[in-house]
């Protein structure tokens, strides 16, 4: 049998050498770009990591609330946009946040944080995020509404200006809302068009506060310049419940300002002589508390309020000739004869006094000397030199005084402006009553002796304004 051999190429060692080569280099070549691949794939997944991360890990200017609300107990807190596993925790001011304490944290739930809190307490409000606190915080007073003005007295034309204060996380403006069409309102301006009732809501809180608004013509809008023009009050022009409106009126006003401060005398007599739309006459007073003869009501009145109807006769302790409201004829032992009731210059002035929370008692005008019954004894009177008349150190508030007149003339200074004073006084000569009149800085030392500067009197200013416009 022939013997079969099966024949092979050498083995060429320097032929695998060769290729072996080429084969592990192309090994390589492979290598890096699949780890160059898969670097950058791990950098798009970390830089998308990164940037959904940090989306609610920066300040976000982007996240704001919504709306709030509060029932039994429990605030609803709805905000723009949140993903489902952010966290929100309301907590109070003085709590310190512990983003591990799971108990504090409450789930997003269509944009909603819901919390049991107390209304009116101060809070903090956080947002977290994967175990990390969102820059978004708030402080303060959940839908509480700091509400200043309460009521609102207009004159048909007038109007009142809302004030109040906002803590809370919804904007900082209010939405009012009047109850009836008697007032019309502007942002936060109330203007009276009809006489009447109206109560004003303040829409987008749960606070239950509103301002009560009375619009009324037996008011006047307060004009920037004293009408002589004015009629006089006449006998029974008001009812029982007009004289008790303006009354209210009246401490209302004075209230506002400062009841025992500069600020509430000077408000009686601008309500008195500006915004009362009559003028009161002057009337020869038949006595007075103070004096012997002791009569009450009879061109002065040393009561709260207007006398107006005899429904303040009961205040009428001592009467001479009387008693007789304001604008109702009486007899005048002085001027001998009939005369409207009003008052006298200092029954003027001590009413002032009285009604803005001061007794010094019913005082005569001044007439010079240590007297203590006249108006002079109060505050630091001061001899009115064209120079004390051109500084700055009179002010609405303060008395002025003139001896010279029979039996003196007292008079307030109810505005100052650069140039003038504007006193208020009760004239016995032509304008006849209870005026307001304009003096230069320059001449009022021509016009009045004597000033009481009130400072030590009054003690506190108030809500003092030089002017009333």
């Amino acid at each position: 049998m022939k013997k079969i051999i099966f024949k092979t190429k050498s083995f060429n060692s320097n032929y695998i050498s060769k290729n072996s080569g080429n084969n592990y280099k192309d090994k390589n070549i492979m290598f890096f770009y699949i780890s160059l691949l898969t670097l950058a794939i791990l950098i798009c997944l970390g830089g998308c990591y990164y940037i959904y991360y940090n989306y609610y890990s920066n300040d976000i200017k982007d996240i704001y609330v919504n709306n709030i609300t509060y029932d039994n107990g429990t605030v609803n807190i709805t905000f723009n946009e949140l993903k489902d596993d952010v966290l929100c925790s309301v907590v109070e001011k003085d709590v310190q946040i512990d983003i591990n304490n799971k108990s504090i944290w409450n789930k997003i739930k269509n944009n909603k944080c819901s919390a049991d809190i107390d209304k009116g307490n101060s809070y903090k409000i956080y947002l977290k995020y994967k175990n990390k606190l969102l820059n978004f915080k708030y402080e303060g007073k959940i839908l509480d509404v700091e509400l200043y003005t309460k009521k609102c007295y207009l004159a048909l034309k007038d109007s009142c200006v809302v004030k109040y204060k906002v803590t809370s996380i919804l904007s900082k403006n209010i939405n009012l809302k009047a109850n009836n069409s008697n007032v019309l309102i502007n942002n936060n301006k109330i203007t009276g068009l009809k006489p009447g009732k109206s109560i004003i809501s303040l829409s987008g809180y749960n606070s239950k506060e509103q301002i009560k608004v009375v619009v009324t013509d037996l008011i006047s809008k307060i004009p920037k310049e004293y009408d002589y023009n004015r009629d006089y009050l006449t006998c029974n022009m008001f009812s029982y419940n007009e004289e008790k409106l303006l009354d209210e009126i009246l401490e209302y006003r004075i209230n506002e300002k400062g009841y025992k401060t500069r600020a509430g005398v000077v408000e009686a007599v601008r309500f008195l002589t500006l915004e009362f739309p009559y003028r009161i006459s002057y009337f020869s007073e038949n006595g007075r508390l103070s004096n012997e003869n002791k009569v009450d009501g009879e061109g002065r009145y040393y009561h709260k309020g207007l006398y107006l109807t005899d429904s303040k006769f009961d205040n009428i302790s001592y009467s001479l000739e009387g008693p007789n409201p304001w604008g109702c004829p009486i007899y005048s032992k002085p001027s001998k004869g009939m005369r409207k009731n009003g008052l006298d210059c200092s029954g003027f002035t001590t009413w002032a006094l009285f009604n803005g929370g001061f007794d010094p008692g019913d005082l005569g005008a001044h007439s010079g000397g240590e007297n203590s019954n006249d108006l002079n004894g109060i505050g630091e009177e001061r001899v009115l030199t064209k120079e004390l008349s051109m500084s700055n150190k009179i002010k609405a508030g303060d008395l002025l005084g003139e001896v010279t007149v029979s039996e003196g003339h007292s008079a307030i200074v109810i505005g100052v402006d650069e140039k003038n004073y504007y006193v208020a006084e009760s004239l016995w000569i032509e304008p006849l009553g209870l005026n307001v009149n304009t003096y230069k800085k320059s001449e009022l030392y021509k016009h009045f002796e004597t000033v009481n500067l009130m400072d030590s009197y009054y003690k506190k200013d108030g809500n003092y304004t030089a002017m009333w416009y």
